[in-house]
């Protein structure tokens, strides 16, 4: 309960202190079209954001342009907070769309999401706290999932992180209580802090050759945790302070690691890796 209010309060904070640095210039420079508030960004160019005063409907459709009071404007972007606290169920987003703000879905509705496939970051906080979203598609152009993108999205069941993901942020998963997959693709060079922490359902992670550093606490309480199996030669450095920030603290006691055959011995001289009680090696498949 304390946990669930004070996201709903941050919710709040985010969107009281964007709402009140720009509502007056979007007063003007903004309008309303199709029950969807638009906002001029350039010449001939909008971008949809937060309804003032009214709340958007369960289906929403962006479209690529838009024409208001005789002119015609191409939509590129969601704003920042755009979508915070909607009711909004699913979303069509244009190709126009070229960018998406800082917290656009938080708290909303979403129950399914197809990623542009013109966009390569997901923001800070973009889907933070979204409870019913069930499926995410995140395509080859995303490079960056950014800190608390999904952070307390408790019904995701599963994620396919592409490779060109170079960074999975700050608690970017953590708190997905139902996250039971996660697939890591070659390519991904980070994983940071608290990245999947408390991800409860997860039962087994594969790491690949690409790995390397991952940040304190980034698995840390995935107390179902079994097995990991990591394809890297060497082991990535592991980032902790305090024993309660190691990356994998109270996962389970029986938890297996998984290293590449002809490294064994680096994995158990390896800081926090030595601490499984049970380390194999394994052949890589040709």
């Amino acid at each position: 309960m304390k946990n669930s209010v004070i996201r709903k309060i941050v919710g709040l904070l985010l969107l009281v202190a964007i709402s009140t640095s720009v509502y007056g210039r979007r007063v003007v420079n903004g309008f309303n079209q199709d029950k969807v508030n638009y906002y001029v960004v350039g010449l001939g160019k909008v971008e949809v954001i937060q309804p003032f005063g009214l709340l958007y409907g369960k289906n929403v459709v962006i479209p690529s342009s838009v024409t208001h009071d005789g002119k015609t404007y191409e939509v590129v972007g969601i704003g920042d907070n755009a979508f915070n606290s909607q009711w909004v169920e699913s979303i069509v987003i244009p190709p126009s769309v070229k960018y998406i703000g800082f917290a656009a879905f938080l708290h909303s509705e979403l129950r399914s999401i197809h990623f542009p496939t013109n966009i390569d970051t997901v923001p800070h906080h973009c889907f933070y706290d979204c409870q019913y979203l069930t499926n995410v598609r995140l395509y080859d152009n995303v490079k960056h999932i950014g800190s608390s993108a999904f952070y307390y999205c408790v019904n995701l069941p599963w994620i396919d992180i592409p490779g060109n993901v170079d960074v999975v942020d700050t608690l970017a998963f953590a708190e997905c209580t139902r996250l039971e997959h996660v697939y890591l693709h070659e390519g991904t060079r980070i994983v940071a802090k608290n990245a999947f922490f408390h991800c409860r359902s997860l039962a087994e992670i594969e790491l690949p050759s690409t790995i390397e550093f991952i940040g304190q606490g980034a698995f840390a309480e995935c107390e179902k945790l079994q097995k990991v199996k990591i394809h890297a030669q060497l082991p990535p450095m592991l980032n902790a302070g305090k024993k309660v920030e190691r990356v994998f603290n109270k996962i389970s006691k029986t938890a297996v690691l998984y290293v590449p055959k002809g490294s064994l011995q680096a994995y158990r001289s390896a800081p926090q890796w030595m601490d499984f009680t049970e380390i194999v090696e394994f052949e890589e498949e040709k």
